[in-house]
């Protein structure tokens, strides 16, 4: 689920909201390692183990020692570049074996299924493997050294599929080593190309960690070439804190449990989803004349809100009078201690958007309005309300447990 303990979150999914129903710009997704993950495929570490372990038992000429060094300092691009420098064909055997084709798993299903409802569907994937464009016959796949060709696809509105590191079918042109990098970074068309795309396009980046120097040194550039108004907005989805971003980079977290895989990724790329199915309408708007038929509307009903924060289910007190030897002590509340809960961490910002981006109201019992006022803030909490957006409902009796002694017949 999303993080709601992070409120620049729910600041973020509120502009890629609304520039997604605007449409702006044209929307890009960026796939990464993540994504490919959720079908089996391994991450830069796995592939660092699983090849170095046949470099060990098969190459006398493989320098176990440096490869270690690097393996343990996660100096990745350059252990690949030692393997490769070593035996160019056992390495390439072994990219191939690793990245086959794989079954797909719901998961992935799930993602694909997302994307497929984002028409025109426009991607651009460092990932090797071939899951994406055979899961996505319709799109046009565009290798790296055709890159330019997005551009005019972009501006087309026409779906496709670009793989910025090359495909596993032609493993020469796949990206991992130190000398791949170099020669993407003296491709000057390429490097334009994806200029062009961050200056023209909204692009959130999903199982990405955006930790590519080249890139970074990109957005840096398009900023520094747009002073006044900026570059972006972008959007980078992620589980943990990036503090070094980009000004035009907006992050939006989500926390990774209970789903080791971190498919809650795909909480934000169902924003998207429902916001191009919503079409331009978001909020009411305010004193908006009522049909003379009935209007039927969609509702979801908050039954607690918990902003994060320290939580306390209970107060104890201690009685008694002065002189007396027993000190009685009362147990308010429900009692629980943190082993006891289920978890720690707070749901309500995570259901919150729910209702807002999926419903058309809100509904709040009255007691939690001063929770969902400091979950939100006083000004979104006031445009909100003003809006229609929220209901409020108030109990006239509130649940109750009612304790009686059995009686001695």
């Amino acid at each position: 689920m999303l993080n709601g303990d992070d409120k620049s979150t729910f600041y973020s999914l509120r502009l890629l909201r609304d520039l997604i129903a605007e449409r702006r710009k044209p929307l890009i997704i960026w796939t990464g390692a993540g994504t490919s993950m959720w079908c089996g495929f391994p991450n830069w570490q796995d592939i660092a183990s699983y090849i170095q372990k046949s470099y060990r038992k098969f190459e006398p000429k493989y320098d176990k020692i440096e490869g270690r060094r690097l393996f343990e300092e996660a100096q990745f691009p350059e252990l690949f570049e030692l393997l490769r420098q070593t035996n160019p064909r056992r390495f390439n055997q072994e990219l191939a074996r690793l990245f086959t084709s794989r079954a797909q798993t719901p998961v992935y299903a799930r993602f694909l299924g997302i994307i497929k409802a984002l028409a025109p569907i426009q991607i651009v994937t460092t990932n090797v493997d071939e899951m994406l464009e055979h899961g996505l016959p319709a799109t046009v796949t565009v290798q790296s050294s055709d890159l330019e060709r997005c551009l005019d696809l972009v501006a087309a509105g026409t779906s496709f599929v670009g793989k910025l590191h090359g495909s596993i079918s032609s493993v020469e042109s796949t990206v991992f080593t130190t000398s791949d990098y170099e020669r993407l970074l003296q491709d000057p068309a390429y490097l334009r190309t994806l200029q062009a795309m961050f200056a023209q396009a909204t692009v959130i980046f999903a199982g990405y960690s955006l930790r590519d120097e080249y890139v970074l040194d990109l957005f840096a550039a398009n900023c520094d070439a747009r002073p006044l108004y900026g570059d972006g907005p972008h959007f980078l989805v992620q589980s943990n804190d990036a503090p070094n971003l980009p000004e035009s980079i907006k992050l939006i977290r989500y926390f990774p449990e209970p789903h080791a895989d971190h498919r809650s990724a795909l909480t934000a790329l169902d924003v998207v989803r429902v916001t191009r199915d919503a079409g331009t309408e978001w909020f009411t708007p305010e004193n908006h004349e009522q049909h003379a038929e009935t209007v039927f509307g969609s509702a979801y009903f908050l039954t607690d809100i918990t902003p994060p924060g320290t939580w306390t289910s209970s107060q104890s007190l201690m009685l008694g009078r002065p002189g007396e030897p027993m000190t009685p002590n009362a147990i308010v509340g429900q009692g629980f201690d943190n082993s006891e809960l289920p978890q720690q961490t707070s749901p309500a910002m995570h259901d919150l958007i729910v209702g807002l981006v999926s419903f058309d109201y809100v509904h709040v019992p009255l007691s939690y309005a001063g929770g969902l006022h400091d979950l939100l803030g006083s000004a979104v909490f006031w445009d909100l309300v003003r809006a229609d957006v929220f209901r409020f409902i108030h109990f006239g009796m509130e649940p109750g447990c009612d304790v009686q002694k059995p009686r001695r017949g």
